[in-house]
């Protein structure tokens, strides 16, 4: 297995040659902690389902233009989040708690993807796919 670097998605580095694990021994325990548990492999989802899997990676794939690996794993960081119950701390009284928008979201997704193409938001081609986010917008 390759090791990972500081190298951004996709092997895209921003400064040629820079390493931001070269500089590990200089970074506290809590700094240290956060950034080698980022770079670890990530944990099994364990709040989305498969299905909400499928659908979120690829809709997170195009919010952040991530097509090539090493990719950020946001989605389990979102997943963890939503296990955990962290939130920014409010919300909107008539809107949904986070874990439920998700659900919401990537239901209508896929809806709206049966609806037009017959298959679900995960399985349509990239440009279908961006198209149906457009249509969300």
């Amino acid at each position: 297995m390759r090791r990972r670097t500081g190298t951004t998605p996709g092997d895209q580095g921003r400064f040629a040659g820079y390493d931001v694990l070269a500089q590990l021994s200089t970074w506290d325990e809590v700094t240290a902690g956060v950034v080698l548990r980022r770079l670890g492999p990530p944990q099994p989802l364990r709040f989305f389902s498969p299905a909400e899997q499928a659908t979120a990676t690829a809709l997170l794939d195009h919010l952040l233009d991530q097509w090539d690996e090493p990719k950020v794993p946001v989605l389990a960081m979102i997943d963890q989040r939503l296990v955990e119950g962290s939130t920014d701390g409010w919300h909107y009284a008539d809107m949904p708690t986070d874990g439920a928008a998700w659900r919401l979201t990537l239901s209508f997704l896929d809806a709206d993807a049966v609806a037009a193409h017959g298959r679900g938001f995960a399985e349509l081609t990239r440009n279908e796919q961006a198209l149906a986010i457009q249509g969300v917008q």
